[in-house]
C-alpha cells in the first residue's frame, strides 16, 4: 500500500519498506529513545531515517512506512475506542484542515489528487493533524495520563515556543509528558474526508494488528 507518490519514493530512498508488525515489548524499547534529546523538525534526519514531527517519530517506533499524522486516524490502520480504554500503544490523533476546523475533501481545489494538494513548491497533506503516544494513566480517575509527543507547540517550554526555526526547532525536544483527557475527548469529534481514505477520524485509537501485533 503506498500513501502518494512523494511518500512512496521517500520510503524507498529510505530503505524503509517494512511489513512486519512490531511488538509491544519492542515499542516499549523504542519511544523513548527520542526524549529530551531529538528536535522538532520536518526534515528527515540523518541518524533516525525520518522526519522528527509528530508523525515521523509515530512511524519510526512502530518501524512502519512513514505515514501523515492524519492517516493514522483511517480506519485501514486503527479502530476508534473509548478514551477511558487506552493502554500503551496506544495513540491520540488529531484531524484538521489549515484553519483548524473539520474538513472536508470539497474544500480543497480540483488540483487536489491522491490525498495530496499541488503546490508551486511543496506537496501539502490535503488533511493537517497531530498525533503521540499514550503510555499509562497518571490517576485512577481517568482524568490526566502520560504521552509521548514531538511537538513544536504542544506542552512545550517557552523556549521552544520563541524558536523561530522554520523548518527544524532546536529547542523543541520530543517529550514525556502529562495530558489531559479532555483533550483527547475533544478530538474524538473530529472527521475530515480523506480523497484515499474517505473519512479519517481524531481521538483514542487502537492501532491495527499490521503495525502492533496482537499477541508477541
Amino acid at each position: 500500500k503506498t500513501y502518494g507518490i512523494s511518500l512512496t519514493i521517500l520510503s524507498l530512498l529510505l530503505g524503509r519498506v517494512w511489513s512486519d508488525c512490531i511488538s509491544i515489548s519492542k515499542l516499549e524499547k523504542r519511544v523513548d529513545n527520542w526524549v529530551d534529546d531529538v528536535p522538532y523538525s520536518h526534515v528527515i534526519n540523518h541518524t533516525w531515517g525520518y522526519p522528527t514531527d509528530c508523525s515521523g517519530f509515530v512511524s519510526w517506533a512502530l518501524k512502519t512506512d512513514l505515514k501523515k499524522a492524519f492517516e493514522y486516524g483511517a480506519d485501514e490502520h486503527s479502530t476508534s475506542i473509548e478514551v477511558e480504554d487506552m493502554h500503551f500503544g496506544d495513540v491520540a490523533v488529531h484531524v484538521f484542515d489549515k484553519n483548524g476546523h473539520d474538513c472536508d475533501v470539497d474544500d480543497f481545489p480540483p488540483s487536489t489528487k491522491d490525498g495530496f494538494q499541488n503546490t508551486t513548491s511543496l506537496n501539502i497533506p490535503e488533511i493537517s493533524g497531530h498525533i503521540y503516544f499514550f503510555d499509562h494513566w497518571n490517576d485512577a480517575e481517568k482524568k490526566q495520563f502520560w504521552a509521548y509527543e514531538s511537538s513544536s507547540t504542544q506542552d512545550q517550554t517557552e523556549e521552544c515556543l520563541n524558536d523561530k526555526g522554520l523548518i527544524t526547532k532546536y529547542s523543541c525536544l520530543n517529550h514525556y509528558v502529562v495530558k489531559d483527557v479532555k483533550e483527547v475527548k475533544k478530538w474524538q469529534k473530529e472527521k475530515c474526508k480523506s480523497k484515499e481514505y474517505g473519512y479519517v477520524t481524531g481521538g483514542a485509537k487502537r492501532l491495527n494488528s499490521d503495525l502492533i501485533c496482537e499477541n508477541e
